[in-house]
């Protein structure tokens, strides 16, 4: 009797805290279980940092509706998630519910400059961005889903109730460079790369794919970019010293430049500042163009530019690779429209 009671004041408490409890939803619940968070891949998740170093956070939006009703009740709508001392943690605990659907979306970082308008409504997130002016303030933005189907069982409880592991995917395109000094000098010392006709804005959503028959949850789901705007000309000043025979990346981990993707923008034009540098001569100043346009960047993807400063034509010529950030993709999943 004393569990039992327990059970109906906890249930209580959390119909207190949610907009709205409605009859579709039980009258108590059979076990309560508490909504914690996870993450994976933390080794490769992010170019600036580890996602999970202290004090990294990212927010969280999720709903629940009761077996098959359409009734959902929002129960995060962009709640700080914080990593500290080795563990993902929020305030205002949520549970559980049995024989109820959960779905979830996050969004990292949680602080993003550029980011606004964001819009949680019937398990779809969707949001703005707009590339800040100074590259370097740019976010490696990642989103993670969830939907899971809680049915407690005094068997399987314990699994039901496993933190929602969040893998978080790339949703940005990264650009890099990478210069060959072909004995063009002693050394080329790059100070500028100028990126011209490069849209800065885009409308971003996310939604969980459905359950599956038979399937108890999911990480699958469906995003997409769409009314890239606002072309502009995006200059990163930087210092970067390529002695003879070797190379450099401009944009390493740590100082990457991310782009909002623009798969059908290929008009992109690359110029490049560079100085050749010799013992006992001159320096010389170059500021040349790409031969051919750049652009053309899908989300979750690497761009690398190789340029080489060759010795007798002091120019760059220029190839380019591609690959993605992760080797697995989780997107492709049809998702009805809400």
């Amino acid at each position: 009797m004393f569990l039992k009671l327990k059970y109906i004041i906890i249930l209580i408490a959390l119909c207190g805290l949610m907009p709205s409890c409605v009859s579709d939803t039980p009258a108590e619940p059979d076990a309560v279980a508490e909504v914690t968070f996870a993450t994976a891949d933390l080794s490769r998740a992010v170019a600036h940092s580890s996602l999970s170093a202290e004090g990294s956070s990212f927010v969280i939006y999720g709903d629940m509706k009761y077996m098959n009703s359409d009734h959902l009740i929002n129960v995060f709508d962009g709640n700080a998630v914080t990593y500290s001392n080795g563990k993902w943690t929020y305030k205002n605990t949520q549970y559980w519910f049995p024989k109820h659907e959960h779905s979830f979306v996050a969004a990292y970082p949680a602080e993003a400059k550029g980011r606004s308008d964001a819009e949680y409504d019937a398990s779809r997130l969707s949001f703005t961005y707009t590339l800040p002016e100074v590259y370097s303030e740019a976010s490696d933005l990642m989103v993670a889903t969830h939907r899971r189907q809680y049915q407690y069982d005094e068997n399987t409880s314990s699994s039901s109730s496993l933190p929602v592991n969040l893998k978080f995917q790339h949703i940005m395109s990264r650009i890099n460079f990478k210069v060959t000094n072909s004995k063009a000098a002693d050394i080329v010392r790059v100070t500028e790369i100028k990126l011209e006709g490069v849209n800065r804005t885009g409308s971003f959503t996310v939604i969980p794919a459905p359950l599956l028959p038979g399937s108890r949850q999911t990480d699958d789901c469906d995003f997409a970019w769409s009314g890239i705007s606002n072309k502009a000309d995006i200059t990163a000043a930087i210092m970067v010293n390529i002695p003879e025979n070797e190379s450099r990346e401009l944009f390493p981990d740590g100082n990457a430049l991310f782009m909002v993707p623009q798969p059908d923008n290929n008009s992109v034009m690359m110029l490049i500042t560079y100085t050749l540098i010799d013992a006992g001569a001159a320096d010389e100043q170059f500021t040349l163009s790409a031969q051919a346009p750049i652009g053309g960047w899908e989300q979750g993807k690497i761009y690398t530019y190789e340029l080489s400063v060759s010795e007798i034509t002091k120019e760059i010529e220029l190839t380019v690779s591609v690959k993605p950030w992760h080797p697995e993709k989780n997107t492709g999943i049809t998702v009805p429209e809400s």
